[in-house]
């Protein structure tokens, strides 16, 4: 499995990130303006790493817009997010995956009629079609193994979408990184 992050270390490892997360935790003025300058260009990666998973990347949907439909999910409660790096990142990749089911079951249903628009054969993208359907299946299939087993569909979630290594995992969940393997296992 690829990682989001070219180097995770970099990443996951930012003082600055922490301070940061710390700042708009105690609501400070400005924080998460620096907040956001501070990891625009992570989540960017993570958007276009899943963007990718999904078959969008050259779709109506781009990594802008994906960042911020996950910030706007994300800002309904800023303070829940703000536990540590790990668990901020896993979280806006969370929101991006969700923002990428809802856009993909959207589109399944205007597929279905949902618009009722004609288009002459030449101007369905099948192929389009097909990656929106795995990508539901795939989201629908990781739910199911959390419905089974919470933490392992969490291990899962932030392995697949979020490129989280198994160290990272583990700070996120508050587990032994051992767990976490054996869960990924």
């Amino acid at each position: 499995m690829n990682a989001v992050f070219e180097h995770p270390e970099d990443v996951m490892g930012s003082t600055e990130v922490d301070r940061i997360l710390g700042e708009v935790a105690a609501g400070r003025t400005g924080a998460i303006d620096r907040l956001i300058e501070a990891v625009y260009d992570d989540l960017r990666r993570i958007a276009r790493s899943q963007l990718g998973r999904a078959g969008e990347a050259n779709g109506t949907l781009g990594a802008t817009a994906l960042i911020h439909e996950a910030w706007m999910r994300l800002s309904g409660d800023l303070t829940g997010v703000m536990r540590n790096r790990p668990y901020f990142y896993a979280s806006a990749a969370r929101a991006m995956r969700q923002a990428l089911v809802d856009h993909a079951r959207a589109r399944g249903a205007r597929k279905r009629g949902g618009d009722r628009t004609r288009l002459p054969l030449e101007g369905i993208d099948l192929v389009r079609q097909e990656r929106d359907d795995e990508l539901l299946e795939v989201d629908a299939v990781i739910d199911r193994l959390a419905r089974q087993d919470e933490r392992v569909g969490e291990v899962v979630r932030l392995r697949f979408w979020a490129g989280l290594n198994n160290s990272q995992v583990a700070e996120v969940l508050d587990c032994s990184e051992r767990t976490v393997k054996r869960d990924w296992v």
